[in-house]
């Protein structure tokens, strides 16, 4: 086998890997205008292809659609604020956890990454501490969701019930000042599992 078909198939196995995650739209709601409840984040997503919707402690909602369905109609979304963070799924026994469950006590965790000019050549060691870290996360076995922005800008964690800052703060990359969490509380409901 020559160079080329080498590096050919290593590029096919890689873009495979990268490319063929699943994929879902992780949507934060905030509203001025209306109070953000489980019921009406419920009817915002009627027939819709969602997961999941949940409340966070701050009073914003957050909604995670499965993308691989249908597009998401945002016709009855007046009034309120939308965030999107188009993402990929590394991890997620939603499903497995929730057949049990009506509602569900998390803890949320919205990762954001800084990247400047003094840390721009350590991002792929960085990303690779942060990713061992949730691996340690998840051998605990408390880890329900974990996935990636699309533009690796970011990520999401959702821990069954509580956790303490101390933990997610553990996290080297945190530490580092590499990655900012924004973590709360969160109650999760309408869980959907086909």
């Amino acid at each position: 086998m020559n160079i080329r078909s080498i590096l050919i198939l290593i590029f096919t196995i890689v873009g495979n890997l990268s490319f063929g995650q699943e994929r879902v739209l992780v949507v934060r709601i905030s509203s001025d205008n209306h109070k953000i409840t489980t019921e009406n984040m419920i009817d915002l997503v009627e027939n819709q292809p969602s997961l999941l919707v949940g409340l966070l402690e701050d009073g914003t909602g957050i909604i995670v659609f499965d993308t691989d369905k249908k597009a998401w109609k945002t016709d009855n979304l007046e009034g309120y604020k939308i965030k999107t963070f188009p993402t990929r799924i590394n991890y997620n026994v939603l499903c497995k956890i929730a057949k049990d469950h009506q509602t569900l006590s998390a803890t949320f965790v919205q990762y954001n990454t800084v990247i400047t000019k003094f840390n721009v050549q350590q991002v792929p060691q960085l990303q690779y501490s942060h990713y061992n870290y949730l691996k340690q996360l998840k051998n605990i076995g408390s880890v329900l969701f974990e996935g990636n922005y699309d533009n690796d800008d970011g990520g999401i964690l959702l821990i069954e019930g509580s956790i303490e800052a101390e933990v997610i703060n553990a996290d080297p990359t945190i530490r580092s000042g590499f990655i900012i969490p924004d973590m709360q509380k969160a109650n999760l409901s309408s869980i959907k599992c086909d």
